[in-house]
């Protein structure tokens, strides 16, 4: 591929690919909105403030649509370099007016749909207070649509910066795809992270509630896990954004500050050749730094599956197996018994692989 780009219109776009992609997406964030709906539901049984649930299911329609967008804006770059097309800035631009655009509009109908449904089976809201949410609604939707343009305009800028400085070089259209792919998948993690913050802290707010009425140990116990897979959740794509930050760091330096970084870290060793003696990893971590590496975006369960899946092929390997300090026979087992400690795990797995991406 060649830094030198031709004209681009948006029907170059294979939009059969991108459909079945973008599809897959939908799929996803339907089973979301659907675990979003009974959880908000269940956090407020009791609540006797008839606003809060319409409330919280409008700010979390709201949060889902701006990582929706970023998948969206990930998937068309990923078309387009599946039709073997050097990322442009016409193409990055090209895709909110004629993707996103179409994406806000369709929130907005869909969510107002929603709420006006509904209204008119239970006439459980106030009318006033529906109308004005509603406009609210649409409002955020368009501060969003402007930040995904500036965001747009953010990688197209950059890219025409990188192609402005090396003219006629092959090597700048694999600089540029690392530089706005780690931007992108950096973007779908901050999204994500500040829809888990805010399920979290709506998830505190109901166990403090409940703790405050009568008794019910069962109601607690299930907020309480969930609050710990939150919080498990949260571990996990905070690890993945900083991996993310690291790559697009890497991605954004030229060849020279490369080895200059890699030169400073060799003094810095040359001069500490005393460190503290690391604690022997376990035979598994050697797989679980390979498996990551392949995939950096491994859920925890696919992870432990994954592992359960080897250990159960080759029954006698112990490097398939959890560490033995954890006294389980699976890494599905330790999952279910304190998922923490496989977040934690996986959390060593990603600091080892940025550490060795940093030398």
């Amino acid at each position: 591929m060649s830094s030198q780009h031709g004209s681009f219109f948006w029907q170059q776009v294979d939009h059969t690919l991108a459909n079945l992609m973008l599809a897959e997406v939908s799929e996803e964030f339907l089973q979301l909105a659907h675990e979003d709906l009974q959880q908000i539901h269940y956090q407020n049984i009791g609540n006797g403030n008839g606003l809060t649930v319409p409330s919280q299911r409008l700010e979390m329609h709201r949060l889902r649509t701006d990582e929706l967008a970023a998948r969206y804006y990930a998937v068309y770059c990923e078309v387009w370099r599946s039709q073997q097309k050097a990322l442009t800035p016409e193409f990055l631009r090209a895709i909110c007016p004629n993707s996103l655009q179409m994406l806000r509009s369709a929130r907005i109908n869909g969510v107002s749909s929603e709420f006006s449904m509904e209204q008119m089976r239970t006439h459980s809201l106030n009318g006033e207070w529906l109308k004005s949410a509603m406009a609210e609604f649409k409002r955020s939707m368009d501060r969003l649509y402007a930040k995904w343009e500036r965001q747009a305009e953010v990688d197209a800028k950059g890219l025409e910066y990188m192609l402005a400085a090396a003219p006629n070089n092959p090597d700048v259209d694999v600089a540029a795809t690392q530089v706005v792919y780690a931007r992108i998948q950096l973007r779908i993690v901050e999204a994500r992270l500040i829809s888990i913050k805010a399920r979290i802290a709506s998830c505190e707010r109901a166990l403090s509630a409940t703790q405050l009425r009568p008794p019910d140990a069962y109601r607690i116990k299930s907020l309480e896990q969930h609050l710990e897979g939150l919080s498990t959740d949260k571990e996990q794509f905070e690890s993945k954004r900083d991996d993310w930050q690291l790559r697009l760091n890497n991605a954004l330096r030229s060849p020279g500050d490369r080895e200059e970084h890699a030169a400073s870290r060799a003094i810095v060793a040359a001069r500490n050749p005393e460190k503290k003696r690391a604690r022997p990893k376990p035979p598994c971590f050697a797989v679980a730094v390979k498996l990551l590496k392949q995939n950096r975006d491994l859920e925890l369960v696919q992870f432990c599956r994954e592992m359960d899946s080897k250990a159960a092929q080759y029954p006698s390997v112990l490097k398939y197996k959890p560490p033995t300090n954890w006294k389980v026979p699976t890494f599905f087992k330790q999952y279910q018994k304190r998922s923490n400690t496989v977040s934690r795990f996986l959390s060593e797995v990603r600091k080892h692989i940025r550490a060795s991406t940093q030398g």
